[in-house]
């Protein structure tokens, strides 16, 4: 059971009590007019900071379909989790891999 202290206190103490109280809950009810985007959210220009491009350059990649991205309204959208995978896909392959991809061939190749 929680302690109760009685004690004296002035109307406008107990005001100002309330006041906070109440604020303090209005604040976990009330959203902000903004929606505020997760990290991983990106709008088109966050999304051309983080590439290095221009926005035109997006806006181009975008009407092509070349680029993971999503629409609302008039405006563009970017998840930074699926430019980083978009990004990872272009890799090109080194030396090495292609002569891990040629033993691997020809070792089937053998088999046959």
């Amino acid at each position: 059971m929680e302690k109760v202290i009685l004690t004296q206190i002035s109307v406008e103490e107990l005001r100002q009590i309330i006041r906070e109280e109440l604020k303090t809950i209005l604040q976990e009810f009330i959203k902000p007019e903004k929606p505020e985007f997760t990290e991983d959210i990106l709008d088109i220009n966050a999304a051309s900071q983080f590439l290095k491009v221009s926005k035109s350059t997006l806006y181009k990649l975008s009407s092509n379909m070349e680029i993971p991205r999503f629409k609302k309204g008039k405006r563009l959208y970017f998840k930074k989790t699926e430019l980083v995978n978009w990004i990872s896909e272009g890799k090109l392959k080194t030396t090495k891999d292609f002569e891990m991809e040629m033993s691997n061939y020809l070792s089937q190749k053998k088999r046959r």
